[in-house]
């Protein structure tokens, strides 16, 4: 079974997965049409889907797998349970103290196969269907929420050779564990800190000083993109609600609309300057259980066009060598161009 291990003296976890499904060979990135497990026709190859957006007399309704005799095809959007999940939903007891602490790895795992079409990404896909994509992705992670097990649910995007995806078919991993992450954990102590002091949310803050920096890549009504002060990697971005917002899942259909529009438009901008275009995206929210732990929620995209930063792995100190403001200044003509595209204005 998967267990979460903590470092001798730091915060950082570590889940160990089970160790039977160490050999897992999806791990290796594919990026054929016909041996990828998301594209329709290999619906055999996954678990029965848990959530399903499908089209009837031009209306989306949810159904499940197990409603319908043989597997669902002509699918909008659909989420399965992973087959070989880096935590279990059914682990075991065993727990351990410091200095070797262990816990269960107790969690679900879930992918949200975001379109039926292999080569679509997150640059060029509808956003109608990424809109679709977020709204049945809310619906997940609130039933998430609603289990004892889970206190803190991640949600990410893996795509391209570079970023440990499995496939360049588009996808988004939900996983839920036990424990807040550290670094969602570490945010919201400097914003409890920062809020008790000066009685503001310091994210607030740098979302006012980034509206008219050279950082600055694009905004909308509701959010704004930027490269941050510090970027860790060339062309990395964050994309920030523009009004003070600690939880993804009360956006309504219209600020979800906004968000898909502004990250189809960023990523959009970032395939431009790359060809073979991989990057990390991940949500930092607030838990929704109880807690005091909260942050301004945010997106946060990593690109990967280099190889790995030895020293920032290694002592988190990174080494960029792409001036933050001049990545936004591309990012920004880019972006615009698709951003403008998309809502029919000529700039």
């Amino acid at each position: 079974m998967s267990e979460i291990r903590k470092d001798y003296f730091t915060n950082k976890l570590v889940i160990i997965p089970n160790i039977k499904d160490s050999d897992n060979n999806s791990s290796k990135f594919d990026n054929k049409k016909t041996n990828c497990p998301l594209c329709p026709g290999n619906e055999h190859m996954l678990n029965p889907a848990d959530l399903i957006l499908i089209q009837k007399d031009q209306t989306l309704i949810k159904i499940t797998d197990e409603e319908v005799t043989n597997r669902t095809k002509n699918w909008h959007v659909k989420i399965v349970s992973e087959k070989k999940p880096i935590v279990s939903n059914k682990p075991n007891k065993v727990f351990s103290n410091e200095p070797l602490y262990n816990e269960p790895g107790s969690g679900e795992h879930y992918r949200v196969i975001v379109t039926p079409e292999h080569n679509e990404t997150l640059g060029n896909i509808e956003v109608n269907q990424l809109v679709d994509s977020l709204s049945i992705i809310q619906d997940k992670i609130r039933w998430l929420y609603s289990q004892k097990h889970i206190s803190y649910v991640i949600l990410s995007v893996s795509y391209g050779s570079r970023s440990g995806a499995f496939t360049s078919h588009l996808y988004f991993d939900i996983i839920a564990i036990p424990k807040i992450p550290p670094v969602i954990d570490e945010e919201a102590k400097i914003f409890q800190k920062e809020f008790n002091e000066m009685g503001v949310c310091p994210m607030c803050k740098i979302i006012n000083l980034e509206q008219d920096s050279k950082r600055k890549i694009i905004s909308t009504e509701n959010y704004i993109a930027f490269c941050p002060w510090a970027s860790s990697y060339p062309y990395e971005f964050w994309i920030f609600p523009i009004k003070h917002e600690t939880s993804f899942l009360k956006l309504t259909q219209k600020e979800l609309q906004d968000l898909a529009t502004i990250m189809r438009s960023t990523i959009g901008g970032l395939e431009k300057i790359s060809r073979d275009c991989s990057y990390n995206l991940i949500f930092h929210m607030s838990s929704e259980k109880k807690s005091t732990k909260q942050i301004h929620w945010h997106i946060e995209v990593y690109p990967r066009m280099q190889h790995e930063d030895v020293l920032g792995s290694r002592t988190d100190i990174y080494v960029n060598n792409t001036l933050p403001e001049e990545a936004a200044q591309i990012l920004s003509k880019n972006s615009t161009d698709v951003w403008a595209k998309l809502v029919g204005i000529d700039i």
